[in-house]
């Protein structure tokens, strides 16, 4: 065999061996930077050892970030989560996307209580100490379209802190432009709801965008029914979609349950119990899902 031919091997079978290292490496020792605590119920373990039936150091709860992540054996990724590190199953996490920012689509305005409450509907009043939040709802006719407006804002002992008017285009019978409370108990924050632009989380003391969840990313149509929970967790659905989601106090959509039944139409109302979430439908059905997502059963009203 000719010396070039020799070579023209050598280099195939370098590149192989190189390739194979490669292949060797993603499947374990991958770095993926911070990950997502997804498809449980309320919690994962954090393990000293990538076994199931190791000691576990502790629990890391549902939406919880964890940092530092490298792909392990059997499953597992090695993580960091509060200063310790251990191990978690890899089906519990999902990598966070970076995702571009969204600018929020309200106009600021210093609005009194006044400007709030005399134009259209007061949808939400919501006081804690001497703080409080005010939204009113209403629609109008502008160049021969459905628009609606949202008038929001936050007052300290009455006195306005700050203020947002947003607009959008009406879509559907129902109203989508919303504003309600969301946030962790301790912590609580606004979040407004434009079916045009997405999910918003404002800061309730300044009025700042915290984080906006894009159509693009996840639309969430009227959002007719939602409710949150203690950790921030938000579940959200729509009268045409979508179906109940999961929505962590970062903006982050943790699941989507999947009831798809014809018969199982016009959400209304969420409610949180201990071990389940029931979605109440007009249509006369109650979907009772697992805080995974997970469809447990339907039952009537």
């Amino acid at each position: 065999m000719k010396k070039k031919t020799w070579l023209v091997l050598l280099l195939v079978v370098a590149l192989t061996l190189v390739c194979a290292s490669a292949l060797a490496f993603d499947k374990e020792g991958t770095e993926y930077g911070n990950m997502r605590v997804v498809n449980c119920k309320q919690w994962v373990s954090l393990r000293e050892k990538p076994a199931q039936n190791s000691d576990r150091l502790a629990v890391v709860p549902l939406g919880a970030e964890v940092t530092d992540c490298v792909k392990s054996t059997k499953g597992f990724i090695y993580c960091q989560y509060e200063g310790t590190y251990g191990y978690i199953l890899m089906k519990y996490l999902e990598i966070i996307p970076e995702v571009p920012p969204v600018m929020f689509s309200g106009e600021e305005q210093r609005l009194t209580i006044n400007d709030i409450s005399k134009n259209g509907e007061v949808t939400l009043n919501w006081v804690e100490y001497n703080v409080k939040v005010l939204a009113s709802h209403e629609t109008v006719e502008e160049d021969g379209a459905t628009v609606e407006k949202l008038r929001l804002g936050c007052f300290i002992d009455d006195s306005p802190v700050w203020g947002y008017v947003v607009s959008s285009p009406m879509e559907g019978q129902l109203e989508g432009l919303k504003a309600f409370m969301g946030g962790k108990a301790d912590d609580p924050q606004v979040i407004v709801n434009d079916p045009a632009t997405g999910l918003t989380m404002l800061d309730l003391l300044t009025g700042q965008e915290i984080w906006t969840l894009s159509v693009e990313q996840k639309s969430l149509g009227d959002a007719v029914a939602y409710a949150v929970g203690e950790d921030g967790i938000m579940y959200i659905t729509g009268t045409d979609g979508p179906e109940p989601v999961a929505v962590s106090a970062d903006g982050i959509v943790l699941w989507e349950a999947y009831i798809n039944d014809s018969m199982i139409y016009g959400p209304f109302e969420i409610d949180l119990l201990e071990d389940s979430i029931e979605v109440k439908y007009e249509s006369g059905y109650i979907a009772v899902l697992e805080y995974n997502g997970n469809l447990v059963r339907v039952k009537g009203l």
